[in-house]
């Protein structure tokens, strides 16, 4: 477990706690945030802090999270016998990088001709060539780089765009075709204001950075440049060089407000995040209805039997037809008596150890304020 630190607030002379390994601490009496270098002597006051404000009850949360899994069009018929089984709500700490980048890219892009065969007679054939291309394209970015190693969260990646933001659970099903979304740019942050302590909802812990300014500019420079290196990859067929100039213009330390929630669906887990501020879902993952996985299953055994139909023929023709079909009957069966106990884990997880860590923290802090208040009495 991680040692338990004390600073005093320069502003206020509280007393800040915080665990080995935080550099951005934020004191919870007057909401000063302060770049810790791992001593006393080397603290420094962080200028640009702010706060999205929380504005999601959680009479509101059961609501949200049913209307975006209905709108899917994929979920069961009884969704919303859905249970809530845990819900948390926390201020995290962001660096939202803002700054314009600038691609230059070369390539070639593929080019199909036809041109007439060699010989008297009037064939033809097609010829690949590959055309020279240059291109440029430029971007603003409000890229989040989430202040913490430690992911307490499932889905917190759904915040950098290309990133899964809507998952579907398809389990075992081998032909998961459709379903999934991804995330796009966006300012999660656009809503901040300056850092008031008095507008921090009682309810909902302020959760301190393990990384300072400098080093999430860089990791925001590198994802930037690998974001655009995939775009550019996009407008040609064969990418050759590709250089980004990023160009950096606000760092902000914000922190805001998100709701992790957990339900269960037929004795199965699921998780979403939603925005405090804004109540848009962040990241969702949501079951599949049998439903749709038998009609997907129906219509490749349609495309398979139109195809085997000219292929094969005779009683070959029959004894494949008829496993086929055959192999639906069970499938369907299988589907209609799903009893699947099994936690469903998306790709965007954390591990139940780290959710364990994250609660333990707090606990022990709200354990030594405690004690330390009857001290005093």
């Amino acid at each position: 477990m991680s040692q338990l630190k004390e600073l005093v607030c320069k502003s206020c002379s509280g007393p800040m706690k915080f665990y080995a390994g935080e550099s951005v601490i934020t004191c919870t009496y007057c909401g000063s945030s302060y770049i810790y270098e791992g001593s006393d002597s080397e603290v420094i006051k962080v200028k640009d802090h702010y706060l999205v404000t929380n504005k999601l009850t959680e009479n509101e949360l059961s609501d949200i999270l049913l209307s975006n899994i209905m709108s899917t069009r994929l979920a069961p018929v009884d969704i919303e016998d859905i249970t809530i089984i845990e819900f948390k709500g926390r201020y995290l700490p962001y660096w939202i990088i803002n700054g314009k980048a600038t691609t230059v890219f070369t390539g070639s892009k593929i080019h199909h001709k036809r041109e007439k065969s060699s010989g008297d007679d009037d064939s033809y054939k097609t010829i690949k060539e590959y055309i020279p291309y240059d291109g440029n394209f430029s971007k603003s970015h409000f890229w989040p780089v989430y202040g913490r190693h430690i992911d307490e969260f499932n889905g917190l990646e759904a915040l950098k765009p290309g990133n899964i933001s809507v998952e579907p659970c398809w389990q075992s099903y081998p032909f998961a075709f459709f379903g999934k979304k991804l995330s796009k740019t966006s300012d999660h942050g656009a809503m901040r204001i300056p850092f008031d302590i008095n507008l921090i909802d009682s309810d909902i812990d302020i959760v301190n950075a393990q990384i300072n300014k400098d080093s999430a500019v860089q990791e925001a420079r590198q994802e930037v440049e690998l974001y655009s290196w995939q775009k550019a990859k996009e407008e040609v067929s064969v990418l050759q060089q590709c250089n980004t100039n990023f160009k950096l213009q606000e760092a902000s330390f914000v922190h805001i407000p998100f709701w992790w929630v957990k339900y269960e669906y037929k004795n199965r887990v699921f998780t979403a995040l939603i925005h405090g501020h804004n109540k848009e879902l962040v990241y969702l993952s949501y079951p599949i209805a049998n439903e749709i996985k038998f009609y997907v299953s129906l219509t490749l055994n349609i495309i398979t039997t139109v195809i085997l139909l000219f292929v094969l023929s005779g009683y070959t023709l029959i004894l494949v037809l008829a496993l086929l079909w055959i192999a639906l009957l069970i499938h369907g069966l299988y589907l209609l008596n799903d009893t699947d106990t099994e936690t469903d884990k998306p790709t965007n997880s954390s591990t139940d150890d780290t959710d364990t860590e994250t609660d333990t923290l707090t606990d022990e802090i709200e354990k030594d304020e405690k004690d330390k208040i009857d001290d005093d009495e």
